[in-house]
């Protein structure tokens, strides 16, 4: 019997049209160019409508130390405080003073607010602005309030006078007694 050898031919090369590295470039760039112009167009759109603008993004917040908090509160447009106190020190307290202020050391506007532990009240002081009176804010709508709140208050059962301090951020809402 005769023995047959095959040989093995390597695979032919399929016939591919090459192109440079240019054309690959360019043709990338087409590809993805347009979708990363939509991409930019619309960015752009948004900054000028003020969609990324700090005062529209930034929270309305208010912030005190253990004991009190605020359920709510609202600055009024010609910057007037409104704020729905809650107190949970485990004493009565009698609400004796507040201030909305930038500065460090604030006048207090006088109040008489008894709350007991572990409830909540309005306190709306037409005396208490959140402005100095050198700020240039315009006391608008649009307006944005970030400063230091205030309040003082006794304990009713000992009498002892307390102070304490915390934040405040927020929109000035509507015009004069809105």
């Amino acid at each position: 019997m005769r023995k047959m050898i095959y040989k093995l031919r390597p695979p032919s090369k399929p016939t591919v049209p090459r192109m440079g590295k240019g054309q690959t470039a360019i043709e990338f760039l087409m590809t993805y160019g347009w979708a990363i112009l939509a991409v930019v167009i619309v960015v752009a759109v948004l900054f000028y409508l003020g969609v990324f603008s700090p005062r529209n993004v930034a929270p309305n917040s208010c912030q005190l130390p253990a004991g009190f908090s605020c359920y709510s509160f609202k600055i009024s447009g010609n910057a007037s405080l409104y704020l729905d106190l809650g107190q949970s020190t485990g004493k009565k307290v009698r609400i004796t003073g507040i201030a909305c202020s930038k500065a460090d050391s604030p006048s207090l506007a006088s109040a008489n607010i008894t709350i007991d532990s572990g409830s909540h009240a309005v306190v709306a002081n037409s005396n208490v602005t959140c402005k100095e009176p050198n700020d240039s804010s315009p006391g608008n709508s649009s307006s944005y309030y970030r400063g230091k709140i205030v309040i003082s208050y006794t304990e009713i059962e000992t009498g002892l006078p307390h102070q304490i301090k915390g934040e405040i951020a927020g929109r000035l809402e509507g015009y004069a007694g809105g």
